[in-house]
């Protein structure tokens, strides 16, 4: 589990093909001599498990599923992403619960300044809306974000990186 706060983030190195797709990441600050094989690192809200760790960089396997059901399908090499090491039980929850297991990618459809925030407009995959209520959440790139309102469009609209995720990866 996840919280949505962003903790680190990190340049992708490769991303290789083949059965599985191979993903290569070089953290900005996090101690990658720290990960343990098989834990769990966020990747722009994706669940994905430590499977190396070599010269600076963590590596993960990503499936077929995760690729086609995630914003991964359109990471590079060169690109950054958002980290963020899963929550211990006996640590502080700084955000709320991100599982990061993703269902489906929506669009974000405009992005308007409000002060010191901004507020997003979504439009998600026909079945999902159902699933958003008001005072909810969704995650942008793995950071967690409180649902403002649901409108008939399909459309909902959220303000500042605070809350409670569900399991749609957002395509800015």
């Amino acid at each position: 589990m996840f919280t949505g706060i962003v903790e680190d983030t990190g340049t992708v190195s490769f991303v290789r093909s083949g059965g599985d797709t191979e993903i290569a990441i070089r953290p900005l600050s996090m101690d990658v001599n720290s990960l343990a094989m098989g834990e769990s690192i966020a990747v722009n809200g994706v669940c994905l498990t430590v499977v190396s760790v070599r010269g600076g960089e963590f590596i993960s396997q990503m499936s077929g599923e995760t690729v086609s059901k995630t914003t991964m399908s359109s990471v590079r090499g060169g690109n950054t992403v958002n980290l963020e090491r899963s929550v211990r039980p006996d640590g502080l929850m700084g955000g709320h619960i991100v599982t990061g297991h993703i269902d489906g990618v929506g669009t974000v459809t405009e992005r308007t300044p409000r002060g010191d925030s901004a507020e997003f407009s979504f439009s998600l995959p026909g079945g999902f809306m159902r699933y958003v209520a008001p005072k909810g959440c969704i995650a942008l790139d793995g950071v967690s974000l409180t649902v403002n309102e649901v409108t008939d469009a399909g459309q909902h609209q959220s303000a500042h990186p605070v809350a409670y995720d569900f399991f749609l990866a957002l395509r800015r």
